[in-house]
């Protein structure tokens, strides 16, 4: 899952529904620094009662996403994107906002 990560990496993971927290759990397990993105209150909290550092995106409306997170890693970036995002929501601004990643340093569960 979080493949050629260099020692305490950051990860970030789109969507924090079961798929979205198991990933964040194994990436800290790892010990990975993880960032998190969501829409969802009570998901965000859950993430951030297990020291996972969230952006809640309706706070970031307008902002580019990407920038947010760029500021937060010095700059560099995250080293993994997973992508958590249901399918079906594809068309959101998380999903869209994972589209600008270099896929490269993107990690797909396609069935989230």
């Amino acid at each position: 899952m979080l493949a050629a990560l260099p020692d305490g990496g950051t990860v970030l993971v789109l969507g924090l529904g079961p798929i979205g927290e198991m990933a964040t759990r194994i990436a800290q397990h790892r010990g990975y620094r993880v960032l998190a993105v969501d829409l969802v209150p009570d998901r965000l909290e859950r993430a951030r009662s297990h020291g996972v550092e969230v952006l809640e995106l309706n706070e970031h409306d307008g902002e580019d996403l990407v920038a947010v997170v760029r500021g937060m890693t010095d700059g560099r970036g995250p080293d993994s994107v997973i992508d958590a995002v249901g399918m079906e929501t594809h068309g959101s601004p998380i999903g869209s906002s994972c589209r600008r990643w270099p896929a490269s340093c993107r990690t797909r569960f396609s069935g989230s």
